[in-house]
C-alpha cells in the first residue's frame, strides 16, 4: 500500500499520534453544484491507492460531507454521461482522460487528456466540467473532523488548528494567537476558552488598539476612588472582572509602552494593583493574546518588550490564511450567503436541486472566488457574500453574468489598500500603514457614526489601521472621554445612547462598553 504512487507521506505537518507521517490521499471536493447545500461535499479517491482508475460522471463517484460515510453521486442531468477517467500515473502524478469539450483546468480550456504532477495535486487543481459543476482535485490527510463550535471548514489546515486548540485548551498556559487580519483570531480565543476548565467563568475581551496611553492602565487594572479627577467610585479593571476566567487581549501589539511593564508583572505574579490603591489583589486569569504582527521584527522588535512577548506566548497558535484553505472558500461563502439571505428574509433564493436548469450559483463565480488571494481573509469573503445578498434583495435573484464579475472584482478592488496595509511583518521588514488625508478620514468616520469597523470596511483596511489613523490625527475615541464628559452627555441626552455618541463624536458601541465599565445605564 505504501508503494502506491498516490500515497503522499512527505508532508511533516500531518502526523499520526505515534509521530509518523499521516498518509495523504487524493480527493475531489465539490466547489459548485446546482444544489448549493451540496457544496463542500467530497470524495476520497481511494481506488487510486491500488492503481484502480476512478470514473467520474453524473452517476459515478459518491460525494459526502466530511465525516459522513454515505453520500450520492453528482446526479446533474446536464452533465455528460461519458465519464472522466482519473488514473494513477508515474511519480505521484495523475492522468485525466475523457474530459468534455468545455472542461477547464484552473480557468484554462484543456484537451481531452492531461497529466497533473504531484506538485499540482498538493496545491490543488480546479476542474470545471460545466457551468454548473466545479471540483477541486487535491491531496488531503482525510482526518475525521473534530467538532469545535465556531470553527467552520474541513481543510487540512483548519483541522490541524482544531486539534491544536483541543490540545492546548485544557492547560492554563497563556496563549498567543497569530494570523493575518480577518482570519478569525477572536473565534480561536473563544474556542480555547469554551473547551477549557474555565468555560463556566467569564471571557472578557478588549481591543488593545482602542486603549489610549492615558486610560489603558485604569481599564486593565482598575482604580480606587479618588485616584484621579472623576474617579468617584472604586472601579474593577478587566483583570479583576476576568478573575477565574479568561482575558482576551486583541491587537496586543498596540499595548501602550507605559503599560507593558505593569502587564508583565501581572502575568508573572498573578497580582494587580489598581491605580491609586496601595493594596495588590490576587487574580487567577488565563490570558489569550492575538496579533497580526511579528512582535520580534520590524518596529515591534524595539517597541514591544521581549519579556512580555515570551510570557504571553506560553503556547503559540498560528491561524491559517484563507488562501491556504481553497476547499473551504465555497463552504464558507455559502454559509455566509445563507446567513445574509436569512437575515433579509430571502433565504429561499438558495433553494435548488440538481434538476434546476437555472441554479442560483454557477461555477464561474466559485472559480473566481477560489482563485483570488483574499488578503482580508474570512472577513472579506463574508463581505462578498453580503454584497451579493443585498443586490439579490433588489433583483429577486442572483444575476450571475456580468454581475458576478462586478461583485467579485469590487470586493477584490476594495482590498487593494488592505493588501498594502496588511502588517503581518516578515523578518527585517517594517510595513507602515498607508497614509490618509485627515479630512477624508473624518468624513468617513462621520458617515459611519464614528464606527472604526464600518469605516475600515469602506476604506478597505483592517480596523487596527483606522485606530492608528485616529491616534495620529488625535481623533478621540470613547476610551479617551473623561467621566465628567460622559455624565454631562448622559444628562443632556436623557441617556439616549446614539444621541450621546453623536454629541461626543464616538462609536455608539464603544461608548456603550465605556458606560458599562463605569456602571452607567444607557
Amino acid at each position: 500500500m505504501t508503494d502506491s504512487p498516490l500515497l503522499i507521506t512527505t508532508l511533516p505537518v500531518s502526523e499520526t499520534p505515534s509521530g509518523r507521517p499521516r498518509p495523504r490521499v487524493l480527493c475531489l471536493t465539490l466547489l459548485c453544484h446546482p444544489d448549493p447545500a451540496r457544496i463542500g461535499e467530497r470524495s476520497l479517491l481511494t481506488p487510486l491507492l491500488v492503481r484502480e482508475a476512478v470514473r467520474l460522471s453524473r452517476g459515478d463517484v459518491q460525494f459526502a460531507r466530511p465525516g459522513h460515510e454515505t453520500g450520492k453521486p453528482l446526479l446533474d442531468p446536464y452533465l455528460s454521461r461519458n465519464p472522466v477517467v482519473i488514473s494513477a500515473g508515474p511519480e505521484l502524478s495523475v492522468a485525466l482522460a475523457g474530459l468534455p469539450a468545455n472542461a477547464q483546468l484552473d480557468q484554462q480550456t484543456i484537451s481531452e487528456t492531461c497529466t497533473l504532477s504531484a506538485q499540482d495535486l498538493e496545491r490543488g487543481v480546479l476542474l470545471r466540467l460545466s457551468q454548473r459543476i466545479l471540483l477541486l482535485l487535491h491531496a488531503t490527510a482525510a482526518e475525521q473532523p473534530l467538532a469545535i463550535d465556531g470553527m467552520l471548514g474541513y481543510s487540512d489546515v483548519i483541522e490541524r488548528l482544531r486539534r491544536q486548540i483541543a490540545r492546548v485548551a485544557e492547560h492554563d498556559t497563556h496563549v498567543l494567537i497569530r494570523g493575518e487580519s480577518g482570519v478569525g483570531k477572536e473565534r480561536v480565543a473563544q474556542a480555547l476558552h469554551a473547551r477549557s476548565r474555565r468555560a463556566g467563568r467569564a471571557l472578557v475581551s478588549v481591543n488593545m488598539a482602542t486603549l489610549s496611553e492615558a486610560t489603558a492602565a485604569a481599564t486593565l487594572f482598575g482604580y480606587a476612588r479618588g485616584a484621579f479627577t472623576g474617579a468617584t467610585a472604586r472601579h474593577h479593571g478587566l483583570f479583576e472582572r476576568a478573575d477565574g476566567g479568561t482575558l482576551f487581549l486583541d491587537e496586543v501589539a498596540d499595548t501602550p509602552q507605559s503599560v507593558q511593564p505593569m502587564l508583565l508583572r501581572v502575568l508573572e505574579t498573578g497580582r494587580v494593583q489598581p491605580l491609586g490603591d496601595e493594596k495588590e489583589r490576587q487574580v487567577n486569569v488565563r490570558v489569550i493574546a492575538a496579533t497580526e504582527h511579528d512582535l520580534d521584527a520590524g518596529p515591534y522588535a524595539s517597541s514591544f518588550r521581549s519579556a512580555l512577548r515570551h510570557r504571553l506566548a506560553g503556547y503559540e497558535v498560528v491561524v491559517p490564511a484563507l488562501r491556504e484553505r481553497l476547499d473551504d472558500i465555497p463552504r464558507l461563502f455559502v454559509h455566509f450567503l445563507r446567513m445574509e439571505l436569512r437575515e433579509l428574509g430571502i433565504e429561499h433564493l438558495l433553494d435548488s436541486d440538481a434538476s434546476n436548469p437555472n441554479p442560483p450559483l454557477l461555477a464561474p463565480l466559485m472559480s473566481q472566488l477560489v482563485q483570488h488571494p483574499f488578503p482580508g481573509n474570512v472577513r472579506e469573503l463574508a463581505n462578498v457574500a453580503r454584497r451579493l445578498a443585498v443586490d439579490a434583495l433588489e433583483t429577486g435573484g442572483f444575476d450571475l453574468g456580468a454581475h458576478t464579475a462586478r461583485i467579485v472584482s469590487c470586493a477584490i478592488d476594495s482590498l487593494a489598500i488592505s493588501r498594502d496595509a496588511m502588517s503581518v511583518d516578515t523578518p527585517g521588514e517594517a510595513q507602515e500603514p498607508p497614509a490618509i488625508d485627515e479630512a477624508a478620514l473624518l468624513e468617513a468616520l462621520e458617515r459611519h457614526a464614528f464606527s472604526p469597523l464600518r469605516t475600515a470596511a469602506e476604506l478597505g483596511v483592517p480596523p487596527s489601521t483606522v485606530h492608528f489613523w485616529m491616534r495620529r490625527a488625535n481623533i478621540r475615541r470613547a476610551t479617551d472621554l473623561l467621566p465628567s464628559e460622559i455624565q454631562a452627555a448622559h444628562r443632556s441626552c436623557n441617556g439616549d445612547l446614539h444621541a450621546m455618541a453623536k454629541r461626543l463624536k464616538v462609536s455608539a458601541r464603544a461608548l456603550k462598553l465605556s458606560l458599562r465599565s463605569k456602571g452607567i445605564d444607557s
